[in-house]
């Protein structure tokens, strides 16, 4: 009696794509961004280092985001690796102008490289301009008032009539919080009132981080348009480590 043949499933769209990872093993593009993501990892992490809560990112991560975005097989690897500049992408022009709080996340000698033409079509420059994006969005910001270093006088505003404290903050070079800690019980104007002020402004700061991990990643930068981005991640993990099930816990950890 003749055995039936054994019916093999075709393999799904995310089996297949496993697939063109493992060539990994054998094939050494997959590894040409190293020392540049490296490098761009080390430049951000000692830029953030003093910002609160920050902890430094893994370069690994980063690699695992060029493999799942486009991957040596594909032929944005040799322009956009991690896919920031596709057309309709808000991220890119995000950074360019400094915008989001990009500027307090991106180091100035960064900045100064980034343009549309750059990181459509420069590898290093496109992997610079995402990890400024990823860590943008990753990033909890404030407002703190500051007062101007190069001019500590004391000044002296008389109260006109219809004046407004916006307008005299704005027309004095101070704000709210200098006003209010220089003139106590500060509730209501009057003509003739006399109030004391530095001249200060409201800067944008950062005020804490989430942690960058495979489900951030997925949340912040891909936007859970892939469903399965966050597995992505994390076989390509397992794959850079030499693993095939398992990657650190640090990168499985779920984002409150």
């Amino acid at each position: 009696m003749v055995a039936p043949k054994r019916v093999v499933a075709p393999k799904s769209q995310y089996e297949q794509w496993q697939d063109t990872i493992k060539t990994c093993r054998t094939d050494p593009s997959w590894n040409e961004y190293d020392e540049t993501i490296k490098k761009t990892v080390d430049e951000y992490n000692r830029h953030l280092a003093n910002t609160k809560g920050y902890l430094p990112l893994d370069w690994r991560l980063i690699k695992a985001m060029t493999w799942t975005e486009s991957g040596a097989r594909k032929q944005e690897w040799k322009t956009r690796p991690i896919q920031i500049g596709n057309h309709g992408d808000p991220g890119m022009q995000a950074v360019i102008d400094g915008k989001e709080g990009s500027s307090l996340v991106i180091p100035p000698s960064l900045r100064q490289r980034l343009s549309v033409y750059k990181i459509r079509n420069e590898p290093e420059t496109n992997i610079q301009a995402g990890i400024g994006y990823l860590l943008t969005k990753c990033a909890s910001y404030g407002e703190t008032t500051t007062l101007d270093p190069a001019d500590n006088k004391e000044y002296e505003y008389t109260v006109k009539q219809h004046d407004t404290l916006s307008k005299i903050t704005h027309e004095c070079h101070t704000t709210m919080t200098i006003l209010n800690s220089m003139n106590h019980g500060l509730s209501t104007l009057h003509p003739n009132q006399k109030l004391k002020y530095k001249k200060g402004s409201i800067k944008q700061t950062i005020t804490g981080w989430t942690r960058v991990t495979t489900n951030t990643i997925a949340v912040k930068y891909n936007g859970r348009k892939d469903p399965k981005y966050q597995a992505k991640l994390e076989y390509c993990l397992s794959m850079i480590n030499g693993l095939q099930s398992t990657t650190p816990p640090c990168w499985k950890q779920v984002c409150h």
